[in-house]
């Protein structure tokens, strides 16, 4: 019988470093393992397509705490002007960010891993990993802001309808607390039921943030 072969594994940083320019490192056969024909192992992996890998994602990070809570707070600091100036500034990086994100797309087709995948071989394996932990910082400080952010709306709405602190603070900070401590828990099972749970979830959280806006209306 034909016996196939297939990666069980992904290269390591070193073995990328080590393969030559089309990628393929030299000792690849110590990554393959045989597979007979018409076998599958494993559940097949779920993908997400253009609606919820990118454009739901997206959208729940424009009208997110930075546009509802944090923006006012910026005008009301910096002023109209500078408020404004800081906007442009945004604009033009998110603006430069996308164009560069076109190009590298169309050099080749893009498989699993996203981001990743794509900085890691447009940029290479040492400044594509720099690049992944800066961009892993910078998804962890705005979960962390859009937890305190949500616990700050939580605590609000239990002022405006007279319900007293849980915690018996009367500054509410411990409330913000065990509220913003209480999301998190409930992310990380999410995360760890794997991405369907995490597609579904962020489907249901824009449904209820598109509700919310046309509820000011």
């Amino acid at each position: 019988a034909t016996v196939n072969y297939r990666v069980d594994r992904r290269s390591t940083l070193q073995q990328l470093i080590d393969s030559g320019p089309n990628g393929h490192s030299p000792d690849n056969r110590s990554l393959k393992t045989p597979r007979s024909n018409g076998v599958h192992s494993g559940p097949a992996a779920t993908k997400l397509n253009w609606k919820t890998g990118v454009l739901v994602p997206c959208l729940l990070n424009i009208w997110g705490v930075i546009m509802f809570l944090r923006l006012g707070w910026v005008v009301g600091q910096a002023g109209i002007w500078l408020g404004t100036v800081i906007i442009i500034f945004a604009n033009v990086v998110t603006t430069v960010t996308a164009l560069s994100m076109c190009a590298i797309c169309t050099n080749g087709e893009v498989k699993g891993g996203g981001v990743y995948f794509l900085i890691s071989r447009a940029l290479g394996p040492v400044f594509g990993g720099c690049i992944g932990i800066l961009f892993f910082v910078a998804q962890a400080v705005a979960t962390s802001l859009y937890i305190v952010g949500f616990g700050e709306s939580i605590v609000d709405l239990m002022i405006e309808l007279g319900v007293d602190a849980f915690t018996g603070d009367p500054t509410r900070i411990n409330d913000i607390r065990v509220i913003g401590i209480s999301t998190s828990v409930v992310l990380l099972l999410v995360a760890l039921n794997g991405i369907g749970w995490y597609a579904k979830c962020q489907v249901g959280l824009l449904i209820v943030l598109v509700i919310a806006m046309i509820s000011v209306f």
